[in-house]
């Protein structure tokens, strides 16, 4: 899972990485429905970075 999300997240941002020390029982720990709000969360601020980020 934790490399899921961070392979997801590098096709917007190449120099992403999660820290060693978040597991993926720790992302799951999140649940499912708070993943999900993370990762859409991330692609509104990616695509808020890549189209008006200096």
């Amino acid at each position: 899972m934790k490399s899921i999300l961070e392979s997801f997240v590098r096709r917007r941002n190449p120099h992403f990485a999660l820290h060693p020390a978040v597991s993926t029982s720790v992302l799951l720990s999140f649940g499912t429905e708070t993943a999900r709000n993370l990762v859409r969360g991330s692609r509104l601020w990616l695509r808020g970075r890549a189209s008006g980020g200096a």
